[in-house]
């Protein structure tokens, strides 16, 4: 039967019944009750042990449990909505729980099991995410800013308008993610697979990219101001219309990318390779392609003023007056 807690300051009451009763009676602590069992002061709050506690199943929605202990509980398909969970200690199983609207601000949730779990609204704001399975999780508008989710893995999650500006996504699982709207303003994805994802005016301003794999994603549209993409796989993307000022781009993998129309002014590209890259009407001025790789391209309607081309190689480059084939191989 489905347990159902009701939890206020003093009162305590439940419909079924409990596989636990002690770890109802270490919850009724948690909320004020008489009962001396796991109240541990910290910095002059109570920090509730509910470790290894059997709370799967259970309406916890609109408890005030911060600083709670959690580790180890079975939390699975719990109700924590609007739940105050703040600083919590909550690596445990999460799946299938609705945590809509919770305050989990600077919880511990690392290598905890939120696959499936709703996350709307709910506010991760500096959360420890690292190795956290959410594949499947709903976080649609969540607060996710300077989370870490390090090596997390978010296969299909719905990441729909969330907000991860500075969060740290480096090494993560992205497949099939839906990023509609989400903010990523300097968020970091250093060494992540996001091959073949869309991200269609996406946000990256100041993000940091080094080594991510984008091939194949649509960026069309992205905001990439000011990033660092160093040694970035961005072979055959949709980098169309896409803003990348002042971007570093040094040795990054631009094959085959379509940059039509693109913004790549003050771009650093020193060493990058853009072999049959589409350059129509991209816009390089003032942008630094010492040693880059203009093999087959057509640059007659890229902008180049200012740009600083010295060792460049040049291999059936079409240039703005004439074709240059002074390193084309024998």
């Amino acid at each position: 039967m489905k347990k159902l807690i009701l939890i206020s300051a003093l009162l305590f009451s439940f419909n079924g019944w409990a596989y636990n009763e002690y770890d109802l009676l270490k919850l009724k602590t948690c909320t004020g009750a008489a009962a001396k069992l796991g109240k541990i002061a910290t910095m002059g709050e109570q920090v509730c042990d509910l470790r290894e506690a059997d709370l799967s199943d259970t309406d916890l929605s609109n408890v005030n449990l911060r600083r709670a202990n959690f580790g180890g509980a079975d939390l699975s398909g719990a109700n924590l909505a609007d739940a105050n969970l703040r600083g919590s200690y909550l690596v445990g199983d999460l799946s299938g729980a609705n945590l809509t609207g919770a305050n989990l601000r600077k919880a511990n949730l690392g290598g905890a099991d939120l696959s499936g779990a709703n996350l709307t609204d709910a506010n991760l704001t500096g959360a420890h995410l690292r190795e956290a399975n959410l594949t499947g999780a709903n976080l649609t508008s969540a607060n996710l800013t300077d989370a870490v989710l390090y090596l997390a893995t978010l296969n299909k999650a719905n990441l729909t308008s969330a907000n991860l500006t500075k969060a740290n996504l480096g090494e993560s699982s992205l497949n099939e993610v839906n990023f509609s709207g989400t903010k990523l303003t300097g968020a970091i994805f250093i060494d992540t697979d996001l091959s073949n994802v869309s991200l269609t005016g996406a946000n990256f301003t100041e993000g940091r990219l080094h080594r991510t794999n984008l091939s194949k994603a649509d960026l069309s549209g992205a905001n990439f101001t000011k990033g660092i993409l160093h040694s970035t796989n961005l072979s055959k993307a949709d980098l169309s219309g896409a803003n990348f000022e002042n971007a570093d781009l040094r040795r990054a993998n631009l094959t085959g990318a379509n940059l039509r129309g693109a913004n790549l002014r003050g771009a650093n590209l020193r060493e990058a390779n853009l072999t049959g890259a589409n350059l129509h009407r991209t816009d390089l001025h003032g942008a630094d392609l010492y040693k880059a790789d203009l093999t087959n391209m057509d640059l007659t309607t890229t902008n180049l003023k200012n740009a600083r081309l010295d060792g460049a190689k040049y291999c059936k480059t079409q240039m703005p007056w004439g074709e240059v084939n002074d390193d084309c191989e024998e």
